[in-house]
């Protein structure tokens, strides 16, 4: 029988990745949202595609619609130039003059291409525009010390938060897919959809003058948080469970959905890289809801299933979250001990 989209109920069928195919999830649920709703999310999996773009371009990660591994850019600190970085390679993306000369009524150019294709679009170029030239020499391929790239990048924020929320949900709805339809969710729902609007129209990063359309939509996020005391139900974490096994994978991501059956509370933890960590309250479960609790590392770098994740079940409730009285608190802590960029520095050095 065919299931139904855990946000309106209509028929389901989207065939969407539980994590996103962007970030390298391989495995597909078609029982979880409807088309519309599945497409109503794609601006929050954007965004936080864009924030690990060039961590998933240094690890080699190929997206799942793909066959090619993530391409990022970067700027390359001794010229100012824009650089694309891949597992593969790093190139200018555009030609360089590498000196001018001036000869007669014209001048001579010493020129560098990022390829051999980029040195016949030149020369068209030339041609189509008119210019008289000669090329004085044979191109010659040869390899360049880049040095220090500088990227630029913010992580977390309302939609990077959105989006761990949406992905928390997904895989909830997957393993626990009859309360995620009991209307348990409705509250939780309505925030992932209200910020979803908002990546949907651009509005991850606020302006000082927006269109009315985005006005209303952070209006209506506003209104989608007052179940939950104003503030989103999801926060950086640095208090990962007593005991917690490592991640099955090197650069492994791992999702944590779970329901505690003393409380109902329901719950979700979200670690990209081990390094990325977050905590998501979803809502109370009905009294007398089992206690269970299924862990997934996803590995990114896996071309297919089955060898893409490891997954765990347990009749307890080890990973429950404790809501933090001020949200950003724990991450302004991390901050300012270095606990963050301790670990951030260890994932660059791995990768």
């Amino acid at each position: 029988m065919a299931k139904t989209c855990i946000v309106c109920g209509q028929a389901a069928g989207s065939g969407e990745h539980v994590f996103p195919a962007s970030l390298g999830g391989r495995r597909v649920n078609s029982g979880i949202y409807c088309p519309k709703h599945d497409n109503s999310y794609s601006g929050l999996v954007n965004e936080i595609a864009e924030q690990l773009d060039f961590l998933n371009a240094y690890l080699g990660v190929r997206p799942d619609h793909s066959k090619h591994p993530k391409t990022a850019y970067g700027e390359h600190t001794l010229t100012g130039e824009t650089v694309s970085i891949s597992a593969k390679e790093i190139k200018f993306t555009k030609p360089r003059v590498i000196s001018r000369t001036a000869v007669g009524e014209g001048e001579e150019l010493h020129l560098a291409f990022p390829n051999q294709q980029s040195v016949k679009q030149f020369a068209k170029k030339m041609e189509d525009d008119g210019h008289e030239w000669t090329p004085l020499s044979k191109p010659s391929a040869r390899p360049y010390i880049t040095g220090s790239i500088h990227h630029k990048r913010k992580f977390g924020g309302a939609c990077g938060l959105g989006a761990i929320a949406y992905m928390t949900q997904t895989f909830f709805a997957q393993e626990f897919p009859e309360l995620a339809r009991s209307g348990t969710l409705s509250n939780f729902l309505n925030y992932t959809q209200a910020i979803a609007k908002v990546a949907a129209l651009g509005g991850c990063e606020q302006q000082p003058e927006e269109r009315e359309e985005l006005i209303e939509a952070r209006a209506a996020v506003t209104v989608a948080l007052e179940p939950f005391g104003g503030t989103a139900p999801i926060w950086w974490d640095f208090s990962p469970p007593a005991g917690a096994r490592a991640n099955k994978f090197e650069f492994g991501h791992r999702v944590t959905v779970g329901i505690d059956g003393f409380d109902g509370q329901i719950y979700g933890r979200v670690a990209l890289f081990s390094t990325l960590t977050f905590a998501v309250h979803l809502g109370t479960a009905p009294q007398g809801s089992a206690t269970r609790e299924v862990t997934v590392d996803i590995d990114p770098l896996a071309e297919h299933p089955p060898h893409d994740i490891d997954k765990h079940q347990v009749l307890s409730a080890p990973g429950r979250v404790q809501v933090p009285e001020h949200a950003t608190e724990g991450l302004a802590n991390a901050l300012a001990d270095g606990t963050q960029q301790r670990a951030f520095a260890n994932l660059l050095e791995r990768l």
